[in-house]
């Protein structure tokens, strides 16, 4: 089987494989927040100085949703990537922001590995 190939089956694998935990994030963070038992009281505060209390303000716009990934199966020196993509590379490497040529591993820190090991070589 020639290199691409593998790479691509490999990929291709690990994506199915990522696809059910993909689902049961998905799922946990759809869920509604279970709050625990309360803590012990903390001990109590020196006094305050007395001053006047002002109104509570308005609730803030909601904030953007989480960044997500995407799997780009093995890593390849002429494609770009960006932040939130994921690659084989004798592992698997996230995409913090867009590259500019730098390869995973690197010390540029446009990478980040997820998962070593030789069993997800892909790419060089």
């Amino acid at each position: 089987m020639q290199p691409d190939a593998l790479a691509d089956a490999i990929a291709l694998e690990f994506k199915a494989l990522l696809e059910p935990l993909v689902a049961r994030v998905v799922a946990l963070e759809a869920r509604a927040p279970v709050p625990g038992p309360p803590g012990p009281a903390g001990p109590e505060g020196p006094a305050g100085v007395a001053g006047v209390s002002g109104l509570d303000g308005k609730d803030g716009p909601p904030g953007k949703d989480g960044q997500g990934f995407t799997l780009r199966g093995p890593y390849r020196e002429s494609s770009d990537y960006k932040a939130g993509d994921l690659v084989l590379c004798k592992g698997l490497w996230f995409c913090n922001r867009p590259t500019t040529g730098h390869r995973p591993g690197d010390p540029s820190g446009d990478w980040t590995l997820v998962i070593k090991g030789d069993d997800l070589r892909g790419g060089h």
